[in-house]
């Protein structure tokens, strides 16, 4: 059984040990995992809000940039390779008519972050009006993640023949 790794917002964690790393409710928060097929290393961040705030009280690792740059960092520091890497988004939903678009926002942030690092994004399964869950295996490369009327598993490269 492999060690499970719950991410709370905010918070980012790399295995090369083939665990389980899992945001629960991921509603218009942004979910990034990235996988190095070559060395079996992954992580992932639960991202909270677009950009950073001089004034806010949370850790930079709330917002995309920090949480992008301190997710690559962890994983080279395991021995992955930044050129090798293949990222997979969820969530970024709208979960109410009335409120602003803060899912969309954070959805773009990290995929222009993505393009910077040069970082291929292999997978997204974003927006919407509903929560999702997602769980996934570092070692293995595989993902499940369950919203209210979907339960879906993917494997490591869903988008390579």
């Amino acid at each position: 059984m492999s060690e499970v790794i719950r991410l709370g917002i905010g918070e980012v964690c790399a295995s090369a040990r083939g665990a389980q790393v899992v945001c629960y409710g991921l509603g218009s928060c942004v979910g990034l995992f990235l996988y190095d097929l070559r060395h079996r290393i992954g992580g992932g961040a639960h991202i909270f809000l677009p950009k950073f705030c001089k004034s806010s009280h949370l850790s930079p690792t709330h917002f995309a940039q920090g949480a992008v740059e301190v997710l690559l960092h962890d994983m080279c520091k395991l021995g992955g390779q930044a050129r090798g890497l293949r990222a997979y988004l969820f969530g970024g939903a709208r979960l109410f008519a009335f409120s602003q678009d803060v899912g969309q926002r954070n959805v773009a942030a990290v995929q222009e972050l993505l393009q910077r690092h040069k970082i291929f994004l292999a997978y997204k399964a974003v927006g919407g009006h509903l929560p999702v869950s997602v769980s996934f295996h570092t070692g293995a490369g595989s993902f499940r993640f369950v919203t209210p009327n979907l339960n879906k598993i993917i494997s490591p490269w869903p988008n390579v023949s």
